[in-house]
């Protein structure tokens, strides 16, 4: 992909804001030797106009590029918490890259939710290449192909990845969905924000930044890492004052 045709795949917001970071990101990713390590599709970015996507959010959806390792390990460090217990899922997973680079943490579950079906079975070669190569976690990695507003969030504590995969005509019912699953089955929920063009839908979600990379002279996309508090109920508490 040239500069050019990858600068007009971006929407007119994120082009004027950040096209000097995304030079820079182009350059990196021409570097990057992720899919020469490790013979997996993963670099190529896929234009808007081809995602031929399934539900009625074509015109919300963004250019599909890939997160590289460093960002990605820098992110999650910066959850700051043991990532065991949690389901990472990456909504507008794409051709899978986040979710390979989530088989070196202890995750419990990864779920990539991607509404291009071509995209969909890219990321399940990606992770039987991955699981054939001794990823036991890639194994058993879902792929939803569907549309984020209509997927279903699992019970267990969720760390949520997106590298602005939509505009906020699907992300508004996105955390909406997100938030009702979290009242109605109250656990901790973490949101790793590459890229955070819309992050004031979450804060206003009442979701809270916990770390972040801001913009620089790197020129490296930035990003947030949020948290939504985990209501205590008084029988807890009381459960803990008494054990």
């Amino acid at each position: 992909m040239s500069l050019w045709s990858g600068l007009k795949s971006l929407g007119l917001l994120e082009l004027l804001v950040y096209a000097p970071e995304y030079s820079a990101e182009l350059i990196r990713h021409r570097l990057d030797r992720f899919d020469r390590v490790h013979g997996t599709d993963t670099n190529t970015s896929v234009a808007v106009g081809d995602l031929a996507g399934i539900g009625a959010n074509q015109q919300s959806a963004e250019l599909y590029w890939p997160i590289r390792a460093k960002p990605f390990e820098r992110m999650m460090a910066a959850s700051g918490r043991d990532l065991q217990p949690y389901t990472f899922i990456d909504l507008g997973a794409g051709k899978g890259r986040a979710l390979l680079l989530a088989t070196d943490f202890p995750f419990q579950r990864l779920i990539g939710v991607e509404f291009s079906p071509a995209l969909c079975e890219v990321a399940r070669w990606n992770l039987r290449l991955f699981a054939e190569r001794g990823r036991p976690l890639a194994a058993h990695a879902e792929i939803a192909c569907a549309d984020a507003c209509s997927y279903v969030f699992p019970e267990g504590p969720l760390l949520v990845f997106l590298f602005d995969p939509f505009g906020p005509e699907v992300l508004r019912p996105v955390i909406a969905n997100l938030v009702a699953s979290l009242e109605r089955v109250p656990r901790p929920c973490v949101i790793a924000y590459y890229l955070p063009m819309h992050e004031d839908l979450f804060r206003d979600a009442g979701f809270v930044p916990i770390a972040r990379q801001r913009r620089g002279l790197h020129l490296a996309y930035p990003w947030v890492v949020l948290q939504r508090p985990v209501p205590i109920s008084l029988d807890s508490v009381a459960a803990r004052a008494l054990g």
